[in-house]
């Protein structure tokens, strides 16, 4: 599947259903061009979750989601939680916002 946009990469992929699928390279595709990654690390997070503040630590990192839903509610996005930060992928056309949203 090629993606021709930005704005609605990840509203128009194709979900599989069932997980045995999880493996097969049909499912996966580069990300589209003027994407952006957003990484966020919580900083002093080892030394936190050893203290038992594993659950500040969850929400700090969850944040960075919710920061990004913030700045484009209108619009679905990829993204992965780590425990102690987040990985998404963002449209060009929303960086400016999410970097405010995020800063």
């Amino acid at each position: 599947m090629s993606m021709n946009t930005t704005s609605n990469f990840y509203e128009d992929m194709v979900s599989f259903p069932d997980f045995k699928d999880a493996n097969d390279n049909i499912h996966y595709q580069q990300a589209p061009a003027g994407t952006w990654i957003v990484l966020s690390d919580v900083k002093g997070s080892t030394r936190a979750i050893e203290a038992g503040r594993y659950r500040d630590v969850n929400t700090i990192g969850a944040a960075t989601i919710v920061a990004i839903q913030n700045a484009m509610p209108e619009k679905a996005f990829p993204y992965v939680f780590g425990g102690d930060g987040a990985t998404a992928l963002i449209p060009d056309e929303n960086k400016a916002d999410v970097e405010r949203e995020l800063d």
